[in-house]
Order: structure tokens, then C-alpha cells, then sequence
């Protein structure tokens, strides 16, 4: 590009300086790296800042909600290491760029590397020498650095829209103060949500500590469930507008629950410890282990001691406590967490509903389920009772003055958990069914933020996806390539001439790794076997070889943002966190879809053969239909919800409830498809008016969905930020992109 055509970016980014971003630099319960922890209360900070120059503009400000909320303005934040800050110098329209220093690091590391960058640089450290020192961090002190930034970069005399930004910084204006109608203490629960109302005017939320422990579980959800639905009333508001036609809304209600790893299989003390360390260090495992609400009931003495590293009586005899050191580090790890989907919670005004922990106790009847699904002759009925036996369990873990909240929600619902909330049972039908559902892993921690922090949305067209790369590890002959040959066949016809399969077997590492950076487009599809054995990586099979995908960290460089996984325990539900999923979230893959437990050759064909035609045919229809754009995760939710009816009525007939119709399929998928608001609702309606009596039918949909593919696909990633639109629509918001101020709905 011409230097003098250089126009200044109007965003405004934070890169936090991590230097022990490496596996095995980071902390033992969630996998964080320890330097983050120790900055989170830097989070903080940045979600209260604007996301662009002109956010709070007088012009802009009416819109800022309505922005957020379509996904327009973003917290951008950041980790990154060291190295990979000083590997390209800071772009000169990058000038609204703050970097913040770990408190370890010194300006003078960063000497070599200012020099190269043609521009100013903003950088934060707990040194004399930093732009702006951590004590003097504060919006006036922002604002003013940036006015400096404008002054400067306007010396140089290559640089468009100074002026306008000089404008912009001068002119910010903060929102007129509100009032919540009611009062909150201050507790992680809640800071989320504190976070997503703070933009709206909402301040002093929290400000003081709160004092109501003594009440128990009933007092947190209480101030959840308040904050929640002051967001929702926000969202309310604003509702869908014109711009919301390009730019879809994003989830309304995030689903949190912190966790660590399997602490029995994953965390053991030194060799070497005192006995009574030993003893205690023990005794504050079992109480992270057991942890059944938002605060540790302690009640034993030996629980006590634990804690504070000396008796109670030692303690009101005025011994200073030395608090155990395993529970100072979870609490870090926590509250790392909790600011961090603050800063996403503010993105997008969404509903942060912090789930008790007793969610992750839900482990050992998932793994039941998870035994007798793997089990060579499971039965149709058994596998309906286990699983109505899981999601009793998730029921009884997940608050009653919840299920409001979950029926409140109409823009999506993100599960940000290990514990497999999908499976809760909403009105007959589990959660990952019902509505549009993405899940964030929580572990491992350092993925867990990548994949949190802000992701630059992706623009497509249906043209982006008419190249798609299947890639095979299923040596000749293989008795599961059948089905896959058999379902290519038949929907193949439908979509010959809408995309183009670029199909690659292969043999070896180094053959999947080139034919991923061989390939440019948007999605590819892995078919083919997979595992995970309890204590080990998961794993894809290229024939006889088996590939840790973790593994290829630095030797793929150019990973499809969409990727399909045909194959089985690619996220398994009863393993370590080291999943085949993961690890394609880890190299960088914006959606990945997953699978839980082994999936049955002939299901995983058809659905996979069913995704490609709705990719083919379904996106450009919907978009001409509805008008709009649509996001990745309504479409990989939808052929979830059309391939679940397609079960529950192959089983409605083998019952002898339904006779067999192909024009009867198709009237029911239709009103699947059609029906937003709540497809399945309908679908039941639909199947009463057939003479299907309620409480049978109820039944029978109960063992369709436990026997169906449907429940073990997982859809993990940021799939909502990946929007498909019109040509005509994308060179519209190429247009926008170039202009400033940025457009407003």
C-alpha cells in the first residue's frame, strides 16, 4: 500500500504481555498462564474503556448498545508473548494499540524493537520509563495519551483522518449515570454481568462487598438472576434493527462454570513435603473436589487448619495464618476466568449466568452413559433411561430460578463449561437442541482466553464455500468408508453444482499437514476414526498412525476456519481436556464441531453428506428468504435440529405412530427449518394434530433424541462471529469498513 494512503484504524486494542504462555508455564488446576492471573485485575480496566475512538462521541454514543450488541464494537484484548509482540513492528494505523507490560518486564527490553516501529507506541508498565505507568492507568490518562498519539502521527505527514480522530478524542463523553433498582455486593457471581451493564450507564455496581454468605446459594442466585434480566431488559430496549440485517445479534445469555482438570488424575504434590503440608495440601483438594456452590463450606477443623496453616485457637491467640497456597493459586485462576468473560460479557451486553459448581460433579453418571454408549450392543431403551438419569443430574445441578432466564433468552446461548449443560432438559427437548448453542471450553486456560478474546468476524458469501477439503485418514478397504461412499453418492447429485469436494487421503503426518496449508478455503471435513484413551491426547488415525493434532502447533500455518470432525471421541465426554477439538481450536480454527462418543459410520455419513448440501443449497436460500445474514452457528443448529427430527420421526414410525412419507418429512422439516422463535414447540404441535396422544408422544421423543447422533455432537469455537452474506452485502460492509466514523444502525 502507498504510504500516503494510509488511514488511521479507529480501534482501540490491548495486548497483554504474557511471558510464560508455554503448557507447561502454567498454572495446575485450569492450565492459565501465571503472569495473566496475576494482571487480571488489568481486565478491568479494559472493559471499561471504549472499543473504538468514536464510541463516545456524542454522535455515536446513542448507538453504543445497539453496536455491541450486533457484534460491531468488540473489547479487543489480547495475550500474547514477548516474542511474538517484538516479531513485526506496530503498524502506524495501528496507533490506538495500548501495550501492557508484565510487571517483571522492563521498557529497555522493548528498545530495539520501538525503534523499528514507524509510529508512536503506547506501552504500560510498572517502569519509569513506560508511556503510562500501572499507578497512573485511568480513562483521562488514555484519552489524554492518545491526543499525544494524533499530535505525533500528524508529523508525519502519511497518515489520513487525524483530524477526525483528534475530533473524536476531544469530543468523549461518558453515558449519562444509572441506577440499578436495586442493591448488589460486590462477588465474582456477578461481575460479568456488572461488566456488560457498566456500558449502559449502570456504575458502582458491586462497589460494595457482599455480606450475605450467611444466607447461602439462595442469596447469589438472587443477584444473579436481578443482573441477568436488568441485562435482558437492556437488549429489550434496542431491539433488532436494520443493521442487525448485516450484522446478526450475538448471544444474549452466556452459561459459565469455571473448572479445573480431573484433580484426582491431574494434579499430584511433590515427593518431598512435610507431613502435615502433605495433610493439609490433601485436605484443600477434597474441598476444590467436592465444591458443591459459589463458596466452600468449611465446617472441620482439619478443614480450618488447611486453610489457614494454623489452628483456630492459634489463630484468636493472635498467630499470623499462612494461608495454603494451593487455594491462593485456584482463587487467581478464577478470578482470571470471571474478568475475562467479563470483557465478553461487555462485547456484546450479554448475560453472564454463573452456574454452581456442583455442575462438574455431574462427571461420574456422564461417564456411566458415556460406558454403556461405547458398550458393542447397547439397547434403545437402556440408553434413554441413563440418559434421562444425566439429565436429571444436570437438572439438579443447575439452579431451579434459572430456567426463566434459559426461556428469557432469543438470541443464542453460549456454554462456557466442561460440563455438558447441552444435555439439560428444556421443556422435553435438551438445551443444545432447542436453540442456536456454542460452548467455549474452560480448559485448558490458556486456550480457553484465546478462543474468548475477541476474534476479528469473519465476512463470507456462500462462493467462500464452494471449495471444500475432505480429508480422509481411512486406509483402502476400511469397512466405514462404505457408508461415506454411499451418502457422497446419493447427496452428491443435489449438490454437484454448487461446490467442489477436493478429496485427500492420507497416510501420514506430514500429509495431513499439507493438505491443510494446501488448501484456501473456508471448510474442511476430517472422515475417519478417532480416539482417546484416559490420560492421553486425544487422537485422529491415519491408518495405522495415530496423530496428536496438539502436536501440530507451527507446522500448520494456514487452518481452515471451519472444521467438521466425522470421526469418534473428537471431544469425548468421559476424558482429559487434551481433545482433538481442542487442539483444533488451539491451531486457530474459529468452529469446530465435535463429537463426544463414537458415532455410528452410517449417522456420521448422513449427517455429514446432509451439512454439505445445506451448505450448498440451504445458505443461499436462507439468505434470499429472511433477508439477512446468517452466522455459522445458525446453520451448523439448524441441520442439528433437522437431523434430530429426521430421528424422531424414523423412530415415531418404526413404533408405529407415523406411517412412512417422504411428503410428511419434508412438512416437518419445513417447520423446523421456518420457525425460529421455537422449532420444536411447533414440531410437537404438529405431531399431536396427527392423532399422536401427548404423553406417548412425549416419550417417544425422549428415546428418539437419546438414541440420536445429534447428542454427541458438540459445536465448539466462535462460530456466531463467522457471518454469510450476499455479494452485494459484503462489498457493502467492505465500504462501511473503510469509512469513519463507523456506521451506526
Amino acid at each position: 500500500m502507498d504510504t500516503a494512503q494510509i488511514m488511521i484504524d479507529p480501534k482501540i486494542r490491548f495486548l497483554m504481555s504474557v511471558p510464560d504462555g508455554k503448557p507447561e508455564d502454567a498454572t495446575p488446576f485450569q492450565g492459565f498462564a501465571f503472569s495473566l492471573c496475576e494482571n487480571s485485575g488489568l481486565l478491568r480496566f479494559i472493559q471499561d474503556m471504549p472499543t473504538d475512538i468514536f464510541e463516545l462521541t456524542p454522535d455515536v454514543l446513542p448507538y453504543r448498545i445497539a453496536r455491541r450488541i450486533a457484534g460491531q464494537a468488540p473489547v479487543n484484548w489480547y495475550g500474547q508473548s514477548p516474542r511474538a509482540l517484538r516479531s513485526h513492528p506496530l503498524p502506524l494505523q495501528a496507533a490506538f494499540t495500548v501495550i501492557i507490560l508484565d510487571k517483571n518486564e522492563k521498557v529497555v527490553d522493548y528498545k530495539d524493537w520501538l525503534a523499528s516501529c514507524p509510529g508512536p507506541v503506547t506501552l504500560v508498565a510498572d517502569d519509569p520509563a513506560a508511556t503510562i505507568k500501572y499507578s497512573e492507568l485511568s480513562f483521562e490518562s488514555l484519552r489524554k495519551r492518545f491526543l499525544v498519539v494524533c499530535d505525533e502521527i500528524r508529523q508525519l505527514g502519511i497518515v489520513t483522518g487525524i483530524d477526525e480522530a483528534e475530533a473524536a478524542i476531544s469530543s468523549w463523553v461518558e453515558p449519562a449515570a444509572r441506577k440499578l433498582p436495586f442493591e448488589i455486593g460486590g462477588h465474582g457471581t456477578i461481575f460479568p454481568n456488572a461488566a456488560a451493564l457498566r456500558p449502559c450507564g449502570f456504575k458502582e455496581i458491586g462497589a460494595d462487598r457482599f455480606k450475605r454468605h450467611a444466607e447461602g446459594e439462595p442469596a447469589h442466585i438472587e443477584q444473579i438472576v436481578l443482573t441477568t434480566n436488568a441485562i435482558f431488559d437492556e437488549r429489550d430496549a434496542n431491539p433488532s434493527s436494520v443493521a442487525n440485517l448485516i450484522y446478526p445479534r450475538t448471544p444474549d445469555l452466556n452459561l459459565y462454570c469455571p473448572a479445573t482438570y480431573d484433580l484426582k488424575s491431574g494434579f499430584s504434590l511433590p515427593s518431598k513435603l512435610d507431613r502435615n503440608l502433605r495433610r493439609n495440601y490433601q485436605a484443600t483438594l477434597r474441598m476444590l473436589e467436592k465444591q458443591s456452590s459459589y463458596s466452600f463450606e468449611i465446617s472441620s477443623e482439619v478443614q480450618k487448619n488447611a486453610l489457614l496453616g494454623i489452628s483456630v485457637d492459634a489463630l484468636r491467640n493472635g498467630e499470623t495464618p499462612t494461608p495454603n497456597p494451593i487455594m491462593g493459586i485456584r482463587q487467581r485462576e478464577v478470578w482470571l476466568g470471571t474478568e475475562a468473560v467479563g470483557c465478553l460479557a461487555a462485547s456484546e451486553i450479554g448475560a453472564v449466568v454463573r452456574l454452581p459448581n456442583r455442575m462438574n460433579r455431574t462427571r461420574g453418571v456422564v461417564r456411566q452413559f458415556a460406558q454403556h454408549y461405547r458398550s458393542t450392543r447397547p439397547e434403545k431403551l437402556k440408553r434413554s433411561e441413563l440418559f434421562r438419569g444425566v439429565q436429571r443430574a444436570i437438572a439438579d445441578g443447575f439452579p431451579n430460578e434459572f430456567m426463566p432466564l434459559v426461556e428469557r433468552s432469543r438470541d443464542g446461548v453460549r456454554v462456557i463449561a466442561d460440563a455438558h449443560v447441552e444435555w439439560l432438559d428444556i421443556r422435553g427437548i435438551p438445551l443444545g437442541l432447542r436453540y442456536n448453542v456454542s460452548r467455549i471450553p474452560v480448559t485448558p486456560g490458556n486456550a480457553f482466553i484465546d478462543t474468548l478474546s475477541s476474534p476479528v468476524p469473519i465476512q463470507a458469501t456462500p462462493e467462500y464455500f464452494r471449495d471444500i477439503l475432505i480429508v480422509s485418514g481411512l486406509p483402502e478397504g476400511d469397512i466405514i468408508a462404505e457408508p461415506f461412499r454411499i451418502a457422497f453418492e446419493t447427496f452428491g447429485k443435489k449438490w454437484r453444482d454448487s461446490i467442489r469436494i477436493k478429496w485427500v487421503r492420507v497416510t501420514s503426518r506430514q500429509e495431513l499437514i499439507d493438505a491443510i496449508n494446501g488448501f484456501e478455503g473456508m471448510m474442511m471435513l476430517f472422515d475417519g476414526h478417532g480416539s482417546h484413551n484416559p490420560d492421553e491426547p486425544g487422537v485422529l488415525w491415519l491408518g495405522d498412525t495415530s496423530i496428536d493434532v496438539w502436536s501440530l502447533r507451527g507446522e500448520v500455518y494456514r487452518i481452515p476456519p471451519i472444521v467438521i470432525l466425522s470421526a469418534c471421541d473428537t471431544h469425548a465426554a468421559d476424558r482429559n481436556h487434551a481433545t482433538v477439538a481442542n487442539g483444533f481450536l488451539a491451531l486457530g480454527c474459529r468452529s469446530v464441531l465435535g463429537s463426544v462418543f463414537p458415532l455410528h459410520a452410517s449417522h456420521a455419513a448422513i449427517f455429514a453428506s446432509r451439512l454439505l448440501y445445506r451448505v450448498s443449497n440451504y445458505i443461499p436460500a436462507a439468505i434470499g428468504l429472511y433477508g439477512r445474514s446468517l452466522t455459522w452457528l445458525e446453520v451448523v443448529s439448524g441441520m442439528l435440529r433437522r437431523q434430530a427430527t429426521t430421528d424422531i420421526l424414523r423412530h415415531l414410525e418404526a413404533v408405529g405412530l407415523l406411517s412412512q412419507s417422504l411428503d410428511l418429512h419434508h412438512e416437518m422439516h419445513g417447520i423446523v427449518d421456518l420457525n425460529f422463535d421455537d422449532p420444536f414447540h411447533h414440531l410437537r404441535l404438529a405431531l399431536i394434530e396427527k392423532g399422536i396422544p401427548e404423553d406417548r408422544l412425549d416419550r417417544e421423543i425422549h428415546v428418539a433424541i437419546a438414541s440420536s447422533s445429534t447428542i454427541s455432537y458438540l459445536h465448539l469455537g466462535r462460530p456466531e462471529t463467522i457471518y454469510i452474506n450476499t455479494a452485494e452485502t459484503l462489498a457493502k460492509i467492505t465500504e462501511m469498513a473503510d469509512s469513519s466514523p463507523p456506521d451506526v444502525p
